[in-house]
């Protein structure tokens, strides 16, 4: 928190250093300014540079457990996955067995949202298949697509659009989301996400300059803290700081799909 705060500091211009001194340390700060400091940390950069240098030196520790050579083929894999995971999965979250894939370029993200959807009960087709089932082109997947192909590779299955207007997500969507993703989790189906992220607000990142619609596909959840595990194709080929999965409360996922939707 240090760290970011410094950051932050030393990017933001004297409007944003005078916001910072009078809301961080003051314990009766409201809950605009502090998500005017949050705001202010992302459009900085601040939280993209934190995060980078996390999985760095995530990826620098990796690598010397790998090259111990007292440790031990175990040893290294299990100290190896505390360097490397960004949040351990509690006790009572529900995770499916997806596969998870990377998206090879910036359009795939459809073909391989669905790709992880389908491996948590059959061996998927190839991103090619799957994109020309879809109809995917540059410009991406149609939303309508997506539930016949889910439907039609999985036996038993029958998926369906749910579309939600405005800019925002009510309580009601959150809990119906919830109610519906967690019931596909039970039954051992994921739901498919597609998302409208607005500028700067990518989760566990932040450094998207503009809005950004994408496909994901939640596989997991946690009753206890009322979260979704969310499998994110973009890594890499979106950005270096972001993870492969994200664990998120289901009013943040819900107001990631408004504007847009999800098939459950």
């Amino acid at each position: 928190r240090t760290v970011l705060l410094a950051r932050t500091e030393k990017a933001a211009d004297a409007e944003g250093r005078a916001l910072l001194e009078s809301v961080i340390g003051d314990g009766e700060s409201t809950e605009e300014g502090i998500s005017a400091v949050h705001e202010l940390m992302v459009a900085t950069g601040a939280v993209a540079s934190v995060a980078r240098e996390v999985r760095d030196r995530a990826g620098r520790g990796r690598q010397l457990l790998e090259s111990a050579p007292t440790l031990g083929t175990l040893g290294r894999a299990g100290l190896g996955a505390l360097a490397i995971t960004p949040r351990a999965e509690a006790a009572g979250a529900v995770v499916l067995p997806t596969t998870y894939q990377q998206q090879p370029n910036f359009f795939y993200c459809g073909p391989t949202a669905v790709a992880i959807a389908l491996s948590a009960k059959v061996q998927p087709p190839s991103l090619d298949t799957l994109a020309a089932e879809l109809g995917t082109t540059n410009n991406g997947t149609n939303f309508g697509a997506v539930s016949p192909v889910l439907t039609a590779r999985l036996p038993g299955a029958t998926y369906h659009d749910q579309w939600m207007d405005g800019t925002t997500a009510s309580p009601a969507d959150a809990d119906l989301l919830w109610e519906r993703a967690t019931a596909n989790v039970d039954d051992g189906f994921a739901t498919v996400c597609n998302w409208w992220v607005v500028a700067w607000e990518y989760p566990n990142w932040g450094g998207n300059s503009g809005d950004i619609f994408h496909f994901v596909t939640i596989d997991g959840y946690d009753a206890s803290n009322r979260t979704l595990r969310v499998a994110d194709p973009a890594g890499s080929t979106l950005s270096s700081a972001l993870p492969s999965h994200h664990w998120l409360s289901v009013q943040q996922v819900a107001t990631y799909c408004a504007g847009r939707g999800y098939f459950w």
